[in-house]
């Protein structure tokens, strides 16, 4: 449920037709998150953990979008959005040579609305780390039956 609540800055898209608008805004989600949070603490504390997880999950959202493109995730505090990028590798010759590389980009935010979405519905980061998720969520609930079953 929290990976779902996690996707919910992406229905910008599909409501107003921007991709990455204020939905992405670290400001709007925490000042959003923490009225519901608060809201759950009065009416319903026990689900408080899962409102905490959820804000988690949201705000995963932000920081992986920073690395895929620009996102106005200081909005409306800034004008501007950020990308970093990184990057490395290790060459093996005589020697072991790693290369780092970090950017940290700004461009104006632009809210215009798209005529045509054409964008992937997934992408093989975000794919394997699901498939990372989903496998540890999988292997510590059968555990013991995986156990069990090898012996």
């Amino acid at each position: 449920m929290v990976s779902l609540i996690a996707l919910l800055p992406d229905v910008d898209a599909l409501l107003i037709g921007v991709h990455r608008s204020v939905s992405h805004s670290l400001v709007v989600v925490l000042a959003l998150c923490g009225i519901v949070v608060l809201i759950i603490k009065v009416l319903r504390p026990r689900l408080l953990g899962l409102g905490l997880l959820a804000t988690l999950g949201l705000l995963s959202h932000l920081l992986l979008d920073l690395f895929t493109t620009y996102t106005p995730v200081f909005w409306p505090l800034v004008g501007w959005s950020l990308f970093i990028s990184f990057g490395g590798g290790v060459h093996v010759s005589e020697s072991v040579n790693l290369k780092v590389s970090l950017d940290v980009s700004t461009k104006t935010t632009d809210f215009t609305p798209f005529t045509v979405l054409d964008a992937p519905i997934f992408t093989s980061e975000g794919f394997a780390i699901s498939l990372i998720l989903i496998g540890s969520i999988f292997a510590n609930k059968y555990s013991e039956k995986l156990r069990a079953f090898s012996k």
